[in-house]
Formats: structure tokens, sequence, C-alpha cells
């Protein structure tokens, strides 16, 4: 668990990539002829936002934006790292694409809502190391440009006054729902942005899955994704 101060890393593990996801592989999104992998259970080739849409931000890794399940929903996308919108490791195309998981598990009244406007910014490199000071742009831009609700699949692990930047960030803003990892470390391991919670802010939400690595989060569930290769 050694970091930079300031400096930290893309969470969650989808499968294929270890418990901590990017920093032990890149998530493989297309083979070496240039096919698509596709994640198990998201249809493909959503419909398209409309002006009834919410509006979703993701930070993370960008995007890449024509992946066949999230084709036509980003809306806008800017980079904080200086490399390019594209990703370049897969999480933050990963997490787009679970964004979409909503939607098709909701109740049946639910299911011909339009697919969501998606925003996307990079703060991950191309290594997954994310810069704090990115973060805190990141989520004022994406709070600008109307989201309502803005994923963090990213943690710091330093002390709480390293971060109290972080956490006034989000607590500046809200109208907005922030949705952060509960980190890879274990339940005992404070993972910012997620432990703004215990700080005080009162418009974010720590999400954790049920494995032994896992962070203790307001919400707990099953956290493997599993890709496939795109049938042609």
């Amino acid at each position: 668990m050694q970091e930079k101060k300031g400096k930290g890393f893309l969470l969650g593990g989808p499968a294929g990539t270890g418990a901590n996801g990017p920093q032990e592989g890149d998530i493989r999104l297309r083979d070496e002829r240039g096919n698509w992998h596709v994640v198990q259970g998201i249809p493909l080739y959503p419909p398209l936002y409309t002006d009834r849409s919410a509006t979703i931000a993701v930070i993370d890794s960008g995007i890449l934006a024509d992946h066949p399940q999230i084709r036509g929903l980003i809306a806008e996308q800017e980079d904080f790292t200086g490399e390019g919108p594209e990703d370049r490791i897969g999480h933050g195309t990963i997490v787009a694409i679970l964004t979409l998981q909503a939607r098709s598990a909701a109740p049946p009244e639910f299911q011909n809502l339009p697919s969501p406007r998606i925003l996307v910014a990079k703060v991950a490199d191309a290594d997954g190391t994310v810069d704090k000071h990115a973060v805190i742009s990141a989520i004022d831009w994406a709070a600008s440009r109307g989201a309502v609700v803005v994923n963090l699949s990213l943690g710091f692990i330093e002390g709480t006054d390293d971060y109290s930047d972080l956490c006034s960030a989000i607590t500046k803003h809200p109208e907005v729902l922030f949705v952060a990892a509960a980190g890879n470390y274990g339940p005992d391991v404070r993972v910012y942005p997620a432990a703004c919670a215990q700080d005080g802010a009162a418009n974010i939400i720590s999400v954790g899955t049920t494995d032994d690595w896992s962070g203790k989060g307001d919400i707990q569930a099953p956290g493997t994704v599993t890709l496939k290769p795109l049938e042609p």
C-alpha cells in the first residue's frame, strides 16, 4: 500500500485483472486481431440518450468510445492527464459500461427509460496512477456539465488531513450524488474519497464487494465482472 503523496490508484478487480485491478495488468477489451471483448450480461448497442436522460459522470481512466456496449452514449469527455482521452488500460470503459447495468436490472416500469448521458473525465494515466488535483478538477468539471451522479472507482490511502480538499470538492456540490469505491485493502483501511462520508460528506455513498479484500462500503455486492469475446 505504498503511495506517493497525492497519488492514488484505480480500484476494483474485473475478471482477469486480479484484486487490485489495473495495477496488476491491463483489461483487454480487444484481442490481437482487434475484435472486441464485451461485459457479460449487458446488452450491445444501447439506445441513444435523449433530453430526458440523466447525466452520469465517470471519473476514471478515460473511454474507448467505440465499444459496442457504450457507443453513442458519451456526451462529453475531458482529459486531465495530458495523455489524451482514450482509455489505455480498459478500466474506465468497463466502469462506463457498468453504469448501464442499473437500467437493465431495473423493475419493468423503468425499463423504457432512455440510456444515461455519460460524461467521461480521464484522471488515471497509462499505469493506473491517479493525481488528487486532477480528480478535484474533474469533479468541478462534471458538476459544471450537469452531472447528477459521479462515479469514482479510485482511491487514496493517506491521512484525513491530506484529503480534506478532496472532500471539500465533493461537499461543495450537494446537488450531485457521488459513488466511490470502498477500496481494495480490506475493511479496516480508510480510502478516500469514499471515507469523506465518515468525515461529514452527506452526498457520497461508498460501494464495496463481498470479497475479503474489499473495503467496507455503505453497499456491498458481488464484484466480479466477466468479459467474453463478441460473437460474430
